[in-house]
Formats: C-alpha cells, structure tokens, sequence
C-alpha cells in the first residue's frame, strides 16, 4: 500500500472520529436534565399539593421555565391557584397565594354556614328563608348572588386556609367570609332581621378570576 492511501485512509479515520466527539458533545449539553415538580393527576384548582397528586420528574433543562417549583418541600402545605393537569409543571405563579384581597370598595361579609363544602375563590349565592307573618317578604330570597368566597371556618371554628377569619367569634361553627359591596351589606342585615334561615348555595359563576 502505497504511502498516498495510507495517508488518505488515516485522514479519514481522523475525521470520522472528530465528528463522532462532536456529535457526543453537541448530544450531552442537549439532554441536560433538571429536577421539577409536576402534577401526577389533575390538580382542582385550591385543592391542596399532596404526595400524591405530585411527583418530581427530570426534564430537559431548556424546555423548563425559570418559574418552575425544583423541590416537592416547596409546595408542603399550599393549595393549586388554577387547575394544573396531570403532566404539567408546576410554576410559581400557579401556587395559592393565600388570601382572597378586596378590591376597592368592597368589604368581607361573614355567613354561616351548615357544612364546609365552599373553598376561597368560589363564588355563591346566599338565601335568606323568611318568617311567614314576620314581614312583607315571604318564600326564600336570594339576597346575594355570585359572591367571592375569601376563606372558609370548620365546624370548629378553625380557619381552614389561613386566610382571613382569625378574628371569628368563638360562638361560630362553620362559616364563609364573602367580598361584598357597602350596599350589599346594608341590605343583606336588613333582610336579616327577619329571616328564619341563612341558606348557601354553589354559584352559577364558578369560581372567580
């Protein structure tokens, strides 16, 4: 074999290789993985992050927002703001911030309730049942409609969501605080007086954004 070919074939040789490396460096710095928690089933939005509706998975580095949660520690004891699905990353943003703020001109308006089947963010419509003789009302009157849950008592007077209702009497079992309009208020009181029974009700709006 004469010296030309030996050359030529070695050159060959030395290329292959050197694509090879580049191809297994270019591949590497791809597949650069990360820690980041995702959901492992539908998450309801205010449904509390457990050890079972999430899981840590390792994704592709580039294809993972900055805002992304890295730790299951990270999500111990807090609530889903929206409804996060199954294979979804879990970001910052999406995380209960823990309180539902009024927006101006409205005020939080306490109702008790019979159970506590209503989470911050939902809306309701509250019942007033009247006293049949009392007034001139009659029948059962939806008094307010569509009202923003802030948070919500047990039946032990606990606030479920750390949220606003530290300052319920001890006398109340279980209870929702609503945002609500000065007038709202002024009606809802009035009507109060002469009503037998306070009745809640999931409202027809969902839950509010």
């Amino acid at each position: 074999m004469n010296r030309k070919r030996i050359f030529l074939l070695l050159f060959g040789l030395l290329l292959s290789c050197g694509s090879g490396y580049a191809i297994y460096q270019l591949s590497g710095s791809a597949v650069k993985e990360v820690p980041v928690a995702v959901a492992a089933q539908e998450i309801g939005s205010l449904e509390r992050f457990t050890a079972d509706n999430v899981k840590i998975a390792y994704i592709a580095e580039k294809y993972v927002p900055a805002a992304a949660v890295s730790s299951l520690a990270a999500l111990t004891g807090k609530l889903a703001a929206v409804t996060i699905y199954a294979g979804e990353q879990i970001l910052a943003g999406r995380i209960y911030a823990g309180s539902i703020t009024a927006k101006e001109g409205e005020r939080y308006l306490f109702i008790p309730v019979r159970n506590v089947a209503y989470r911050p963010g939902e809306l309701i419509d509250v019942y007033l049942v009247y006293t049949p003789g009392k007034s001139k009302y009659s029948g059962a009157e939806a008094v307010l409609t569509d009202k923003v849950v802030a948070t919500v008592v047990d039946e032990g007077g606990k606030d479920l969501y750390g949220g606003l209702l530290a300052k319920v009497q001890p006398q109340v079992q279980a209870g929702v605080e609503i945002l609500v309009s000065p007038e709202e208020t002024t009606l809802y009181l009035e009507r109060l007086l002469y009503a037998k029974e306070v009745l809640v009700r999931h409202g027809k709006g969902g839950t509010h954004t």
